[in-house]
C-alpha cells in the first residue's frame, strides 16, 4: 500500500523543492522506532534525511561515541502529554556535519 502520514508528506514536499516540483523522486525507507537503525543509516549517509524523529538530546552535539551529529529541523508535531509530562517532539533529522542542507531541510518545515 501508499504509505501515508505527516512524516511522510514532508518526504515528498522536500523531494519536490528538490527535485524541480516532482514529490515522487525518493525512496522511502521504514526503520523501527526500536531501535537506532534510522539514525545508523543516516550517520553512515545511508540515507540523507530520517523522519518523524523524535527530537533527543543523545543525539544531537555529537554527544554520542557511536554517531557524529545531527541537526533536527524546527518540530512539526508535538506529542499530546499532560503538562507534567517531557515534551516529545517530531521532526526531520539530517547529519550535522551538512549545514546547508540541514539549513533547508529546516527552511521547508518552516514554511
Amino acid at each position: 500500500g501508499r504509505l501515508v502520514g505527516m512524516s511522510i508528506d514532508y518526504c515528498r514536499t522536500l523531494a519536490a523543492a528538490l527535485f524541480h516540483g516532482d514529490p515522487k523522486v525518493i525512496n522511502l525507507t521504514l526503520f523501527s522506532a526500536n531501535d537506532e537503525s534510522g539514525f545508523v543509516a543516516l550517520d553512515k549517509g545511508l540515507i540523507d534525511v530520517l523522519a518523524g524523529t523524535l527530537v533527543e538530546r543523545k543525539y544531537d552535539f555529537e554527544s554520542s561515541s557511536s554517531f557524529g551529529g545531527f541537526e533536527f529541523s524546527t518540530p512539526y508535531y508535538f506529542g499530546n502529554e499532560t503538562a507534567g509530562d517531557i515534551m516529545t517532539l517530531f521532526s526531520l533529522a539530517t547529519r550535522e556535519d551538512d549545514v546547508l542542507f540541514s539549513s533547508f531541510v529546516n527552511t521547508i518545515v518552516l514554511s
